[in-house]
């Protein structure tokens, strides 16, 4: 393999795309491992020929697709890319966009089709809500009673409604893009009111309007009015009022300027003005000010109608006054059903309940638990101040639950992760701790060991010396000398002393041992320097765990070994040590008064398997699923963080093996750990 094949290759198989790449006779030459995760299908069941992709293709874009690959693989021009669906093993549909790109060699010649998916699920989802939400509001605005133009910052109409196109004679078709916004008003080209909100400068622009005012109730708005000759074809009294458009960071990006149609007001008032005998005659006007007013009523209604949210109008006892359509909808029964009685008793009926009613504020839910709505219930008081009843407000927070239960699983696999970092970091450092200890003791149990072998030569010559002594002595024939010799020699117990010493001498000898086997073991245990996979034996990483756990064991089990001839399996024995100890430490703990740990282990196959049994207390049924989540724990409060075994069942996963447990309780429990010899190449 080329240095530049096995770079691709690399790059390839950690792209998040699923890349395949076809040779001539539509020979599939590579599939990147990431198609499992994507798809649901293996490389293998992929990796055959082209034909193989035809069951992730969606039927209707298959001939697009297939077309796609085709001009690619004759060499000719072609978009490189396009949008299709992808259809995964379980049937689910997913938006990608599919990439073509022709591979050549060195001399231009055709070598093979590089073909990629790129998941854009999330995108084409986000268009399709932007496209909803942007008719909603060109309909909500373009259906508006009151006449509005909008401009975008370069003073274009981006806005006119059917309410200014039916009042100005001038179809918005004509008007949107341009800067004809005066044409409508004015005889000549010139600023309107929207247009000095854009700018935001009045200087130079005093004689437009005969007065402009801030507006009393939107900051940075105007206000200006005045007759018009011929708007529309007719004389008309307008009332213009424009107010900025501000992006996220306060920029100005747009201005919109509603165009009041005031001419019958105005009109009545001048009549009002020229005399009173002609009051008579505006109450025509006065009948059609009061159908807009009811207009305005309707299009209240209307607008209440449109919106998702449930709002009822109550009395103080809680008895439905008015609705609006989503309540309607909800109830499934016509208004003069449910009128005059109670909201809480509507809802009940339909077999809602409520939870946590406090201080107007609570939460619905359907007894099946599908559905959630967020409760809240407002004061209406008159102008002095005097209750007279409540505004219900129900919105439907399902989807909103739903987000912030996955952000909440998010959240807590966010912790976990941080958790096992942490623990991580922290048998890193024990392991550090471990080797630095296990080298200090090493020198000085050096020198003992050497003195200890020195020593006992030292004490055989000074047996031997004691008998040459005694020999010499009764050798030369003088009694009182050997009586004397002996005498002393009983005085001072130098038999006695001689053997004790070497009894002394084997123990400490024996110590010595003990320290060399416990330091060895926990320069085994640490493994600071193997990250990487290596082939060990597991009885040697049990035994040396068991060393280092000895003194959480020793006081409350004893521990019996079974354990079968296991060939060597490459893995990662620091990680490894860490389950065993979990494992070894919670059995301890499950015991309770003095028990017995049997640590077992045998070969199934290409897999070895490590049991871990206690006599301890078992587990309740009702936890056996759980066990392995992370942070639960049934330990007391501060005596446990629910991640050991979470992290066991980690580790043992990344190995390509597998964790069981099996528990009686009262009884004890049984923890398996399955292994293979030769793990898998993704672990």
């Amino acid at each position: 393999m080329s240095p530049t094949s096995y770079i691709y290759r690399i790059v390839a198989d950690y792209s998040s795309d699923l890349v395949y790449l076809v040779l001539p006779g539509n020979q599939i030459g590579y599939v990147s491992p990431n198609c499992e995760s994507l798809t649901g299908f293996s490389k293998s069941e992929l990796e055959p020929d082209l034909e193989s992709f035809r069951k992730i293709i969606a039927p209707e874009y298959l001939e697009l697709w297939t077309e796609h690959v085709a001009m690619h693989q004759q060499r000719l021009l072609m978009p490189n890319s396009i949008n299709i669906k992808l259809l995964d093993r379980n049937g689910d549909e997913h938006w990608v966009s599919h990439n073509c790109q022709q591979v050549c060699n060195e001399d231009g010649g055709f070598v093979a089709v590089r073909g990629s998916f790129s998941d854009i699920s999330d995108l084409m989802q986000l268009q399709d809500m932007l496209g909803k939400q942007k008719t909603f509001l060109e309909q909500l605005i373009g259906n508006a009673a009151v006449p509005i133009f909008v401009l975008d910052e370069n003073h274009r109409v981006v806005v006119w409604n059917n309410a200014l196109q039916d009042l100005s004679g001038l179809a918005k078709e004509e008007m949107i893009s341009t800067r004809r916004q005066w044409s409508a008003f004015y005889q000549h080209e010139r600023p309107v009111l929207a247009d000095l909100v854009l700018t935001g400068n009045l200087h130079g622009n005093e004689g437009i309007y005969a007065e402009i005012k801030p507006s009393l109730h939107i900051p940075d708005a105007l206000q200006a009015e005045g007759w018009y000759e011929n708007l529309g074809g007719k004389r008309r009294y307008i009332l213009f009022e424009a107010s900025p458009v501000h992006d996220q960071h306060g920029n100005r990006i747009a201005a919109i300027e509603t165009v009041l149609d005031m001419t019958e007001r105005k009109l009545l008032e001048e009549e009002l003005e020229r005399s009173t005998e002609e009051i008579a005659l505006q109450h025509t006007k006065l009948d059609k000010l009061f159908a807009q007013v009811e207009a305005a009523k309707r299009e209240w209604e209307d607008t209440l109608d449109c919106i998702t949210d449930i709002v009822l109008m109550c009395d103080t006892q809680g008895t439905i006054q008015r609705c609006n359509r989503p309540f309607i909808q909800l109830s499934n029964m016509p208004f003069e059903q449910f009128a005059g009685k109670s909201w809480a008793t509507i809802l009940y009926g339909l077999g809602f309940v409520i939870d946590d009613y406090k201080n107007g504020n609570g939460t619905i839910h359907d007894k099946q638990g599908e559905r959630y709505f967020d409760l809240r219930t407002f004061p209406l008081r008159n102008k002095n101040g005097v209750l007279f009843g409540n505004v219900v407000n129900i919105r439907d927070i399902t989807e909103i639950r739903a987000i912030n239960q996955e952000l909440e699983v998010a959240y807590n696999h966010l912790k976990l992760v941080q958790m096992q970092a942490v623990q991580q970091e922290k048998m890193a450092s024990v392991g550090q701790l471990a080797a630095g200890v296990a080298h200090e003791i090493n020198n000085p149990m050096g020198f003992i060991s050497s003195n200890l072998s020195s020593l006992a030569k030292y004490i055989n010559k000074l047996r031997a010396f004691e008998t040459s002594v005694v020999d010499l002595a009764g050798a030369s024939g003088n009694t009182a000398l050997v009586d004397e010799i002996a005498k002393t020699k009983k005085s001072m117990k130098i038999d006695f002393v001689l053997e004790d010493m070497e009894s002394l001498l084997a123990e400490s000898q024996d110590g010595a041992e003990r320290v060399r086997r416990i330091v060895q073991d926990l320069k085994s245990f640490s493994h600071v320097d193997e990250a990487e996979l290596k082939p060990v034996s597991i009885v040697d990483n049990l035994d040396s765990t068991l060393n280092m756990v000895r003194n959480e064991i020793k006081y409350v089990a004893d521990v019996v070994k079974q354990y079968g001839d296991l060939p060597m399996v490459t893995c990662r024995p620091q990680q490894l040590n860490q389950v065993f100890m979990n494992l070894l430490v919670n059995a301890a703990h499950a015991i309770e008064g003095h028990g017995t740990i049997t640590v077992r282990t045998w070969q199934e196959g290409e897999m070895v398997c490590i049991s871990i049994t206690d006599s301890g207390k078992g587990i309740a049924p009702e936890h056996l699923n759980r066990i392995f989540e992370p942070f639960f724990t049934t330990k007391d409060v501060g005596k446990g963080t629910g991640l050991g075994l979470s992290i066991c069942y980690d580790i043992i996963h990344k190995h390509g093996g597998e964790i069981l447990v099996d528990s009686t309780a009262g009884t004890g429990s049984t923890f398996t750990v399955r292994l293979p010899v030769v793990p898998p190449a993704d672990s």
